[in-house]
């Protein structure tokens, strides 16, 4: 790891680093799927990827507007979107998604959230000299997900329906 900025310990990291990163990700996961699997072999396991830019609505208000990175609105009818601080509001409205849609989902359920690099993306692509599929090569992704949450012109954009608080069924889901 580069400490490039010498700031706030904000590092780079190079292959190697997100090459054994990757591993240890994978290594746990497995672990914990293989433990669960061994005490009861009804758990379901889901690994998603949910955008890194979320509605404020999702996030907790215990966080106010200074702890996290705000996009810039530019009218009043766009959804006010973060960083998000977390992965949590994002995993539980999949999981609702799975128990309220009639797709035979049982608990017990385990889903576990990939962060990509969308900031990675938007900068790269609002570049004109970038090109998309070695773009979405590095990233691991594929073409329909790049355009899915990033702008031509590398902003931010995405398809938000409803806000969603989690619920105690939600909760309960995780667990």
């Amino acid at each position: 790891m580069l400490n490039l900025y010498n700031v706030n310990s904000l590092v780079h990291w190079e292959e190697r680093e997100i090459s054994m990163r990757d591993h240890m990700v994978r290594f746990f996961s497995d672990e914990v799927r293989h433990f669960l699997k061994s005490i009861n072999s009804a758990w379901d396991f889901r690994r998603i990827e949910a955008p890194a830019l979320m509605p404020r609505s999702l996030v907790s208000e215990a966080y106010v507007n200074t702890d996290i990175w705000v996009q810039e609105k530019l009218s009043s009818t766009e959804t006010e979107l973060v960083l998000r601080p977390e992965t949590t509001p994002s995993t539980y409205v999949y999981m609702q998604h799975l128990l309220g849609n009639h797709s035979r989902t049982r608990l017990p359920l385990c889903s576990e959230e990939v962060s990509k690099q969308v900031r990675l993306a938007q900068a790269a692509k609002a570049q004109r000299d970038t090109s998309v599929s070695d773009l979405c090569k590095e990233l691991d992704i594929e073409r329909v997900t790049l355009y899915r949450y990033v702008g031509p012109k590398g902003r931010a954009q995405g398809s938000w329906k409803t806000p969603f608080r989690p619920t105690a069924t939600a909760i309960e889901a995780s667990e």
